[in-house]
């Protein structure tokens, strides 16, 4: 979500900045045309420097951002020395509504997505790191944050954040990991695969929840977050066909996951 507005808003303040550039071609707007460009310079600047210190995991997206910025600065720039610049003819002013307006928003589009993202951030007891890795040019890092018993999809890093977990975990080592295997004859089998601590009977109850929905699951595999009694799982079943699908899990609740990669790592907060 936040990502989304930063890119948005990035691409919005080179629109907006090639109009004001335009129209101080135009016409002759100076005193309001300063206060907008200045409140889009400032804008444009803490996007993008927010951007370059990771708030979100962009990658190689910084090349596209960068020189989109620079080229709204340069039109931005050039717009209020036009203005500035013209003696001729009588000044148009902006309706001050409309310039209010045209600062509010484009400030709106980033800090409600990240008083969100911060407020689910600051209260999650897991937060949950993904990994997708396409060759070796490709590795993008999307979150999922447990929080109210709700798996929300963030995009705000907790690196830069700087929230300290309590623990945070390998996938596959450290955390309860747990295969449960269906027979041909409906027999089912819990397999631990790590973990010290023995939660068998809570991951066959987690089972039995899913299999309500997924009556003809033939396999799971199950990471266990002790601390909320809920699970992250990935679940293969047949209905015409074999699909593979990763659910979040607490209690009869159930939310799919839609999200690239794999597990990279769980962090734990008291």
């Amino acid at each position: 979500m936040l990502k989304c507005a930063m890119y948005f808003l990035t691409f919005l303040m080179l629109i907006a900045s090639i109009t004001i550039f335009i129209f101080s071609c135009i016409k002759r707007q100076k005193r309001k045309t300063n206060i907008i460009a200045g409140a889009y310079f400032a804008i444009i600047v803490t996007n993008w420097i927010l951007l370059d210190n990771g708030i979100v995991d962009i990658g190689w997206d910084m090349l596209l951002i960068a020189p989109m910025s620079v080229i709204a600065i340069a039109f931005l720039i050039a717009g209020v020395i036009i203005a500035n610049g013209k003696k001729m003819g009588k000044e148009k002013e902006v309706k001050a509504s409309v310039a209010i307006i045209s600062i509010i928003v484009p400030m709106l589009i980033f800090l409600v997505p990240f008083i969100y993202e911060a407020s689910v951030l600051n209260r999650c007891s897991y937060l949950v790191t993904y990994n997708y890795q396409n060759g070796i040019i490709t590795s993008d890092y999307y979150y999922i944050a447990i929080a109210d018993d709700k798996a929300v999809s963030i995009t705000l890093d907790n690196e830069f954040w700087g929230r300290k977990s309590t623990y945070s975990q390998a996938p596959y080592t450290q955390e309860n990991a747990y295969h449960i295997k269906v027979a041909d004859n409906g027999t089912e089998t819990v397999e631990k695969l790590s973990g010290e601590a023995d939660y068998s009977s809570e991951i066959f109850a987690v089972y039995e929840n899913v299999k309500k929905k997924f009556p003809t699951i033939t396999d799971m595999h199950i990471t266990y977050l002790a601390e909320e009694q809920s699970a992250i799982f990935t679940v293969r079943y047949i209905d015409n066909r074999a699909a593979y699908k990763e659910y979040f899990c607490h209690g009869d609740k159930l939310k799919e996951i839609k999200i690239p990669g794999n597990i990279y790592s769980i962090d734990y907060f008291e």
